[in-house]
Formats: structure tokens, sequence, C-alpha cells
């Protein structure tokens, strides 16, 4: 028996093959049981095919593509790039890629935007049953200069308990920097507390080790620090080094643990803390930051939230510095920020069509986040009056309202509209309105 594909016709898998020369198998032992007319182990043997093709196509897709509404993170990193750890050995290649649409109301704006956001490719190598790479390459708004590999990882897995991690890693603070697909989170635009005080996407070289024991998950690194003399009022994300010819003068330490309370309910934290200042003449900038998150998804019902407050040793260093270009413009930077955020969804075809893959969840979204929340030391002179307080910005008191609409017609694809509404906490004055329209996909 042989079997020819034409030119121009697409390869079948490799699950597809497997399991056509096991269904050819016992095809053939099935022909034997005709020349003894036995009909009891005819009708055996065609359910034994069925159950070894199922069986075969299941072992092969599942090692390639991400678990219907498996959104926890593998190993540090999303259930797409964590394909490479599922796979027996050799290369594997995923990726997840967005389009958004932005109109600004304006007031707020003058120019809508349309942007092939990121376009993203996971590439990975398993050498061994040991030894794996993974990688990430992110090309930014339609391929422009804004290219970077946004991990690259070389693991030891020694066990489920204990493995080794070398490279440019993901900081494992919050749900987006290291799960940051738009299948996982809602709206077209990251939660601003995860972009301003954990600047997503946060990563520097380092290594560290992470696993699992029994309900708890863990990730311990030693990482490069960021470049403090960046850091301002608006925030920490213009100090992320990137792996970039990264100063590695100070180095910083990072822990979080993950628990399984229940049945979908997972609650964890993470805590960072290093000096920030990289020998650049803006003083040590101590910085240690925490965060707490918890999640729970059930009946169609999704809820997650996140808080985190970060502290800053001396910040008048910088403040008072020459060497501090950005203070000037984005603000000064206080000694303490705060930010935090809840979300709601519900899938309202876990109850019009429950048998299907579609989902359809309407979210609503509230974060706060203050990137200048307290000032203790910073000279009056210097803030322009007797009152330390008038250093602080309501621009960077912000509250955030998002509402929207999510469909996916697959696990993998996604559809989104909401309105995002941008406000200052204390004067209330709108910062920004925007209708979001954005597709996302994984593989």
């Amino acid at each position: 028996m042989s079997v020819r594909w034409s030119l121009g016709r697409r390869r079948p898998s490799l699950s597809k093959r497997i399991a056509l020369i096991g269904s050819s198998s016992l095809v053939l032992l099935s022909s034997f049981a005709l020349a003894e007319d036995d009909s009891e182990r005819i009708a055996a043997l065609e359910e034994k095919v069925q159950l070894l093709a199922e069986e075969l196509d299941r072992a092969v897709t599942g090692a390639t593509v991400p678990e219907d509404g498996d959104w926890q993170n593998y190993f540090g990193v999303g259930p797409a790039a964590a394909k490479i750890y599922r796979a027996d050995q050799g290369l594997s290649i995923g990726g997840y890629g967005e389009v958004l649409f932005t109109h600004y109301s304006p007031s707020t704006e003058s120019d809508d935007i349309f942007d092939t956001y990121r376009a993203v490719l996971y590439i990975g190598y398993k050498f061994s049953d040991k030894w794996v790479l993974n990688s990430e390459f992110e090309f930014e708004h339609g391929g422009s200069s804004d290219v970077f590999v946004e991990f690259l990882n070389v693991d030891y897995q020694h066990s489920a308990a204990l493995n080794l991690r070398v490279g440019l890693i993901l900081n494992p603070m919050g749900f987006v920097n290291q799960l940051h697909e738009p299948t996982f989170y809602y709206g077209g635009s990251r939660p601003e507390v995860e972009t301003r005080m954990i600047p997503t996407t946060w990563r520097e070289n380092g290594a560290g080790i992470y696993g699992r024991a029994g309900a708890v998950t863990y990730q311990v690194y030693g990482m490069t620090s960021l470049d403090g003399v960046d850091f301002s009022g608006k925030g920490y994300r213009d100090g992320r080094q990137k792996g970039i010819e990264a100063l590695a003068n100070n180095w910083s330490f990072v822990a979080r643990a993950d628990v399984e309370l229940a049945t979908n309910l997972l609650a964890g934290g993470s805590v960072y803390t290093g000096n920030q200042g990289q020998n650049q003449g803006v003083g040590s900038l101590g910085m240690t930051m925490y965060e707490l998150h918890a999640s729970y998804e059930r009946h169609g019902l999704t809820l997650r939230g996140l808080f985190s407050q970060a502290f800053i040793d001396n910040p008048d260093s910088l403040n008072l510095s020459p060497e501090a270009t950005k203070v000037m413009a984005n603000g000064y930077l206080a000694e303490e920020s705060m930010g935090g955020y809840v979300v709601a969804a519900y899938d309202v075809f876990s109850i019009l069509l429950p048998e299907s893959k579609q989902s359809l969840e309407p979210f609503f979204r509230y974060g706060r986040v203050n990137t200048q929340r307290e000032f203790q030391t910073m000279p009056a002179s210097v803030c322009g009056s007797d009152e330390m307080s008038s250093c602080l910005s309501p621009e960077y008191n912000n509250e955030i309202i998002t509402v929207g609409l999510q469909y996916k017609p697959l696990p993998q694809l996604v559809f989104k509209l909401d309105y995002r509404y941008s406000r200052q906490a204390v004067t209330g004055a709108a910062l920004s309105k925007a209708l979001e329209v954005g597709m996302g996909y994984v593989f």
C-alpha cells in the first residue's frame, strides 16, 4: 500500500501520518479476521483503529498546540511559548500577533492610529530531555526599527522541583509580563499598572532557578538592575535595559511564588529588590517592589486582581543630579508609587453554546496607578514653594476604566472592542478617551 501527494497539495501533519500508518497496520490485521469471518473480531479491531488514531493525534498535537482555555504560564512563559517543553526533541515554532485601531476623542488626542502592533515568533530547540533553548523575537509597529529579543533562555531541566535558567529572562512579576499574548488579557491595551509600575515587557540578563512542589510553583532569579538614571515621575519603564549592552554594575534579586488554592483559583506574589543607580552619578537608587495577584476562572466567569507598591531610597540623588534629564520633562521621582486593578469578564456562550469552543465575553476593568504617591525628603525650594506636596503632579495619579467585549471564534484567535477612559484621580480631569478595535492570535 502506498500513499502519494500531488504537487501543490499540503503534506499531512506528523500526527496524521502516524495515525495513518497505525490505521493501515490494523486494517491489515483486520483482513485476517475477514478470512475467518469473525464479525466480533472485526468490530473490535475497527474500534481499536479509531482509538489508536485519536490517541496518536492527541499525543502529537498536544505537543504543539496550547490546550483550550489554559492560560497559566509554563516555566515562566505562556502556553504557546512553552510548546518546546512539551515536545520530545528538536525544533518548535510558535508565535502571536496583534493589530490595533485606536480612535481618540478630539478633546484628548488629535490623531487616530491604526497599528500593526506586534508580530512575534517563538523559536525553541530541545537538544535532549534535559537541555532546552527557548526564545522570543518581536517585530513592533509593522516591522520598523523596533525589533527586539524579548527573551532568550537556555534551561537545564533537572526535575519538576528544580530547574536552572540562564539568559535574557522575563521578570516574573504580575500577570502580563510573562504571559503577554493578546488572547490572555482583556482590552486592546495591556493594564496600565503593568506598563508603568511593572514595566511590561520587562526582561534583563541573568540566571536562576524555577520549579514546582505540590500546589506551589516558584521562580527565583538574579538579573541586571534597571538603569535608574532614566526613572522619572512617569514611572520606571524607561529604565529597562532589555539586555542591550546592559550595564551590570548593579544586580537585583526577584522571587515569585504561586499557589493553587482550589480548582481554577490561583493566588501569588513576587518581590524585586536591588540598587538601580548603575554607577551613573545618581546615587544607589535602592528599589524594592512587590506585587500580589489572584485569579479565578469557573463556569464562564473570570476574575483577576493585582496590587503593587514600589519604594525608592533617596530619589533626590536622581532628582537633584545634573545627570537626570528626564525628571525635568516627566516629573520628579518619588519615594513611593502604588497601583492596582481588578477585571471581571463573563463568557455568555458558556450558557448559550455550552458545547462550543467559541467565547463571547463582555468585561470591565478598573485600574488606579500613582507613580508619585509620596515625597518625604525633596527640598521645598526645588518644588517652588514651602510644601513638598507641590512636587506632586496630578498627571501621574490616574484612574483608568475600560469596558468592552471580546470574541474568540477559536481559543487561539480573538477580536476585541473596548472603550478606555483615563482621568486624573484628584482633579477628575480627563487624560484620554479612546475607542479600541483589535485582533490578536496565538499559535
